[in-house]
């Protein structure tokens, strides 16, 4: 006897569920960053590196993690939906395998190494902005992609294209755009004050915000597109000789 059940997905009570994990992480970060400015506990029995943004192998990047991990799922999930509609899919098979990619950084840091390689080529000369010399092969690939996926968001619906807009903006402002202004700080000051630590929590928010609301837009296209999407469960039967 086979038993169905239903799992529904509203998008916007993810998306609340969401922000509200967001909201828990920032204050956990701010209580941190109280107790290391104000109180100077910098590390609090090892609590400060489990909850302070832009700390390595955390709850932050965990949550980092989850959710480029599940915009990859759904990019993917899409995709064969998006074929059997006859529509092209080869752009949403594209951004699954970059969202992949990073979500595999966030863990592992890739970029950091190609920081490190860059750094070495480039000397010990004042780079400014560029202090993390990163950001200038990602400013080079964002803009590449942001030209080729212009025919990719021009075939969505307008609103749709406009909340993964917002999303790329939101998150390319938090991992370049504070990553430029927190690298000329570094260099500067260092990366120890309060000041560092504000821009660094401020990246780290933008890029959870803006992956948060991808997955939103994702979950809501999937809703507004093809209004279910049921899995079938099943034990391959032993084919008769």
């Amino acid at each position: 006897m086979a038993h169905k059940g239903i799992f529904t997905v509203s998008p916007h009570k993810v998306l609340g569920w969401l922000l509200i994990a967001e909201f828990l992480l920032l204050m956990g970060n701010t209580a941190m960053q109280i107790l290391a400015f104000v109180y100077d506990h910098r590390y609090v029995y090892g609590l400060s590196t489990l909850f302070t943004f832009g700390e390595e192998k955390n709850f932050q990047t965990f949550f980092s993690e989850l959710l480029l991990l599940s915009s990859a799922a759904l990019l993917f999930l899409i995709s064969p939906l998006e074929r059997q509609e006859g529509r092209g899919s080869i752009y949403w098979v594209v951004l699954g395998i970059g969202f992949l990619l990073m979500a595999f950084d966030e863990v592992f840091s890739f970029h950091e190494l190609l920081d490190d390689a860059l750094k070495e080529q480039l000397g010990d000369k004042p780079r400014g902005v560029f202090y993390f010399p990163w950001v200038i092969p990602a400013l080079v690939v964002s803009s590449v992609l942001g030209v080729v996926f212009v025919r990719f968001l021009r075939q969505l619906p307008t609103q749709t294209a406009r909340r993964f807009i917002v999303a790329a903006l939101v998150y390319l402002a938090g991992a370049i755009g504070f990553e430029l202004v927190g690298g000329r700080h570094a260099e500067l000051y260092g990366r120890l004050d309060f000041l560092y630590s504000l821009y660094s929590t401020l990246e780290e928010s933008l890029e959870m915000l803006g992956a948060t609301i991808f997955v939103w837009a994702l979950l809501h296209y999937c809703v507004v597109t093809f209004g279910e999407v049921a899995f079938c469960f099943a034990i391959p039967t032993k084919r008769k000789s």
